[in-house]
């Protein structure tokens, strides 16, 4: 029997789908000139994201994105 792993909620990577299906917030987002900008869109938009959560998050992208030769 198999042990699945239990879920964790991601908020970045929820953030970033709901970037892709919606073109206002990708429009937000091009006029967006820093991290504290896109973190304010992303909270308007009901994403509960930090600039401590953004920061981990991207290097943690960043570690998987070596690990995917």
């Amino acid at each position: 029997m198999s042990q699945e792993q239990p879920h964790t909620y991601d908020p970045i990577g929820a953030f970033i789908e709901a970037v892709k299906a919606d073109a206002a917030l990708q429009g937000k987002l091009k006029r967006a000139d820093n991290v504290d900008a896109v973190i304010a869109i992303a909270i308007d938009a009901g994403f509960m994201i930090s600039n401590r959560s953004w920061a981990a998050g991207y290097l943690l992208r960043q570690k998987l994105a070596k690990w995917r030769v």
